[in-house]
């Protein structure tokens, strides 16, 4: 029936809407880039940019949301040193600074893209 015709559709969709996180930084430019894919459609972020959005509870306190870093602590030269997937919605991103993250591919692809 309709129902299943548009599973079917969907399921066929879903290899063109893979969505993956990688280092992409250009030999000119000093900031590391990491390079989102989502089917056809690619953007860059800055690293540091990517960094500050970890929302982990070593970043934010879990009950008030209070912030528990400064930014000028995070290396204005931070890079992901490792990027593992974490299932089909998520990263894990090992930092030069220490710390490690797991990012939901939405709030990565909710920061600002910039140019090579």
């Amino acid at each position: 029936g309709e129902l299943a015709d548009a599973a079917l559709l969907e399921l066929a969709a879903l290899p063109q809407r893979r969505r993956s996180v990688a280092v992409a930084t250009p030999a000119s430019d000093p900031r590391q880039l990491l390079e989102l894919k989502c089917g056809e459609e690619r953007s860059l972020i800055e690293a540091r940019a990517a960094r500050l959005a970890c929302r982990s509870a070593l970043m934010w306190d879990e009950l008030t949301g209070e912030k528990l870093f400064r930014e000028e602590d995070i290396p204005m030269d931070v890079q992901a040193k490792l990027i593992r997937p974490a299932g089909a919605y998520a990263v894990n991103i090992e930092w030069t600074d220490g710390h490690s993250s797991l990012m939901s591919l939405d709030t990565l692809e909710a920061l600002p893209s910039v140019q090579a």
